[in-house]
């Protein structure tokens, strides 16, 4: 079974879930008010999967590794933090965090470095999304 076809399965069973399918790709739209979107694909050359959160990323080589960040992103388990500079009108950072013995614990950063640096002395907010699916 191909990688995308393996997400489509994992999914299949939540019927509320809405997602765009596609050859080498799928994208997950935000589930409830205040989820976020995820999306997957792998390269032509096969060898390389990529998962997508909001406008964050993550690469993967190992396609069980990637579905199980999937899985995460879709638990009630998973929160993503988002560092938003008020400003410029942009995000800039993306954390996934796991609850583990009720406290979130860091599983991955994507961002802009170059913004982490400008954001650290003017106005920003953090906003977390979850969507809660499985």
């Amino acid at each position: 079974m191909s990688f995308i076809k393996k997400i489509v399965a994992l999914i299949n069973h939540h019927p509320k879930i809405l997602f765009e399918e596609h050859e080498s790709s799928i994208e997950i739209h935000a589930h409830g008010k205040n989820g976020f979107s995820v999306g997957a694909s792998i390269s032509s050359s096969g060898l390389n999967y990529t998962v997508a959160f909001d406008e964050g990323f993550r690469g993967f080589i190992v396609e069980e590794s990637a579905i199980d960040f999937i899985r995460l992103l879709l638990s009630t388990k998973c929160r993503l933090k988002i560092s938003h500079q008020i400003l410029l009108k942009v995000n800039h950072r993306w954390v996934v965090q796991k609850q583990e013995h009720n406290k979130w614990k860091t599983v991955y950063v994507s961002g802009f470095s170059l913004f982490d640096i400008f954001c650290y002395w003017t106005n920003y907010r953090t906003l977390i999304e979850r969507n809660m699916v499985f």
